[in-house]
């Protein structure tokens, strides 16, 4: 028997046939409910990048922050932050937050990790290994090539 497969093909802008490389997906999910007030959340490593290649990420991370104060979550690697996003609590039990990270970055290292630093100890982020709760999206994106044409 034949092997079959599927050729992504695209015309460019002066109508020639270029072959488009497929783009490699891998999502993580938080496994269970974290009160892992400043650290890393495991489930959400992802090793092995291409140094120098580009990524996207997108996601959600579902979070309570019971404090007054701001608490971050961190993106980054190599204990080097590329993004933060701070959840403001009200001193209250502020209810549950979500989140939606989203953005691209070149890779500086070959892991990529998410942490969270919070201010107390009853702050949780919610995991159910599911997108219902937090989840993270890492996209191959060797289709960027940086510019200074701009």
């Amino acid at each position: 028997a034949g092997t079959n497969f599927i050729s992504i093909v695209r015309e460019d802008q002066a109508g020639r046939l270029s072959q488009e490389e497929p783009k490699k997906v891998q999502t993580k999910y938080l496994t269970a409910d974290s009160t892992n007030t400043n650290g890393e959340l495991t489930d959400l490593r992802f090793s092995n990048l291409t140094i120098g290649t580009f990524y996207e990420v997108k996601g959600q991370i579902t979070y309570r922050s019971s404090s007054a104060s701001s608490d971050l979550i961190v993106y980054e690697f190599d204990s080097n932050s590329i993004r933060k996003a701070t959840i403001r609590g009200d001193g209250q039990d502020s209810g549950i937050t979500s989140i939606s990270p989203n953005f691209v970055f070149k890779a500086e290292a070959a892991t990529l990790v998410f942490t969270v630093s919070s201010s107390s100890a009853s702050d949780t982020t919610y995991g159910d290994s599911t997108k219902n709760e937090t989840y993270i999206q890492l996209i191959e994106r060797k289709n960027l090539i940086e510019t200074s044409q701009w």
